[in-house]
């Protein structure tokens, strides 16, 4: 996408400079081929995108007034609106800036499969070869923008500049052999959050450390969209189930019976997924066969989706390690709020969650009862709740203004939190060349130990009525 993004750039400074050639067309004849030629090239290279539309309008006017006997004094204010519309959209709505892959396997491939009537996007260390496709970013096409647009109760064009995306990783590239011919890859399992689908997630980065990675979208009405597919291979769209008028205001008789009720059909959708990653692992017509270490399952989650991973480690000895993603406490079931699961948990969570008083208590004293000795709790400053998910990347200033992400790098959180599970769950499924958690720390100032008693100052990102943990 790094290629994709500089010559959107280009493009926009070479059709400003154009307009201002179109005003000196006589003076510069040979100018206004190079540039014209120029800029076809780069039309040809671009990523064609609705939100580039005042551009192409641009483009054509310039050109018909540089090579025409027309007088252009009248239409400098056209040119100037034109490119200003340009340059607002390419600001505000910009392609996407990825995390980059870990040196480590920096070729990772990317497979879609039907397992147990879940759509799952598997992520994997991957051969290098000569043909690459690289991996759309979408997998439930425009009906992603209208899932969303029905549970974030927005336009769905605002999610359009998603189908102009593709991920650092390349479609159904021929997986890499493990480096150990008698254990296989590490195996992790992605649950999304509320509203979110296996599109949402930054996944791709894991693999790339040594893993592969099964992101599942769930089935419980909880996901912004979800593929039906009857026996005859037919297609129908569900998408996000709003709750029932008055269940927001009554938590305990009405909302928390659905969530909890959804928490465990999503249980329910990972454990099929483990029971598919075993059948994978010894099926010998599968890419999988025997290339998977079953000793080795860690799983992480996001809002929801920690929720979804907390409570299937505590049914689930399959289960090596947990990261939790500023999970969400209250779905839980009311024992495992209070106690938790006896693997080795990780708990990262955003600026917004330390500042949810009540929520921040029921997520301590969880901790503190935590039964494995390495189980953490880490915030990141400046950051809020859908900073760990994709959608920031593809309008930064626009979800900092609404609020929607933290005044943090949309690009950079997401490397912190890439780097945080990756460390932990190399440490407990691989055992050998995790960094520390602690060396982290001095690599990332705004990753805070919040299990540390002798924190610095305090200090509050957003402003809000409710008192701020110190960090």
């Amino acid at each position: 996408m790094e290629r994709a993004r500089t010559i959107e750039y280009g493009l926009v400074l070479l059709l400003g400079g154009q307009s201002i050639l179109a005003h000196y067309a006589n003076a510069y004849d040979v100018g206004r081929y190079v540039v014209t030629v120029v800029l076809l090239i780069i039309l040809a290279l671009h990523v064609w995108r609705a939100i580039l539309a005042p551009g192409y309008v641009l483009a054509v006017l310039n050109t018909v007034l540089m090579f025409g006997s027309y007088s252009v004094s009248h239409i400098a204010v056209a040119q100037a609106i034109l490119w200003a519309l340009l340059s607002l959209g390419v600001y505000l709505f910009p392609l996407p800036r990825f995390p980059a892959l870990a040196p480590a396997y920096p070729v990772v491939g990317c497979a879609t499969e039907r397992l147990e009537d879940l759509d799952c996007r598997i992520f994997y260390p991957a051969q290098s070869t000569k043909k690459q496709t690289r991996q759309p970013y979408l997998h439930h096409g425009p009906h992603l923008a209208k899932g969303l647009s029905i549970f974030a109760k927005i336009p769905a064009f605002v999610f359009s500049n998603f189908k102009s995306a593709w991920l650092h990783a390349n479609k159904d590239a021929p997986l890499l052999a493990p480096p150990d011919s008698n254990k296989g890859w590490p195996v992790v399992v992605f649950s999304h959050g509320l509203g979110g689908t296996l599109e949402m997630y930054a996944l791709y980065f894991t693999p790339s450390i040594g893993f592969v990675v099964f992101a599942l979208n769930h089935n419980d009405g909880s996901a912004s969209v979800n593929r039906l597919v009857d026996s005859a291979k037919n297609v129908k769209y569900d998408y996000y189930h709003p709750l029932p008028p008055g269940a927001t205001q009554d938590w305990d008789n009405i909302e928390y019976k659905i969530r909890n009720g959804q928490l465990h059909e999503r249980v329910d959708n990972v454990e099929a997924i483990l029971n598919s990653i075993e059948s994978l692992q010894n099926d010998p017509s599968s890419a999988f066969y025997n290339k998977l270490d079953l000793d080795a399952i860690g799983l992480v989650g996001h809002s929801f989706g920690g929720a979804t991973v907390f409570s299937t480690a505590k049914v689930d000895r399959r289960v090596k390690a947990v990261v939790a993603l500023d999970i969400w406490m209250a779905p839980l079931d009311k024992e495992d709020a209070v106690h938790g699961p006896s693997q080795p948990v990780c708990h990262l969570i955003s600026q917004q969650w330390v500042d949810w008083v009540s929520h921040m208590k029921t997520l301590e004293a969880n901790v503190a009862a935590a039964p494995h000795p390495d189980a953490q709790l880490y915030a990141i400053k400046h950051s809020r709740h859908n900073n760990f998910s994709d959608l920031g990347l593809f309008s930064p200033k626009i979800s900092q203004l609404a609020r929607a992400a933290g005044s943090i790098d949309t690009t950079y959180v997401l490397e912190i939190i890439a780097d945080v599970t990756g460390a932990y769950l190399k440490h407990h499924l691989a055992g050998t060349n995790a960094p520390s958690l602690s060396s982290l720390e001095a690599k990332y100032p705004e990753l805070c130990n919040l299990l540390k008693r002798d924190t610095a100052s305090g200090y509050e990102t957003f402003a809000s009525s409710k008192p701020a943990r110190t960090l």
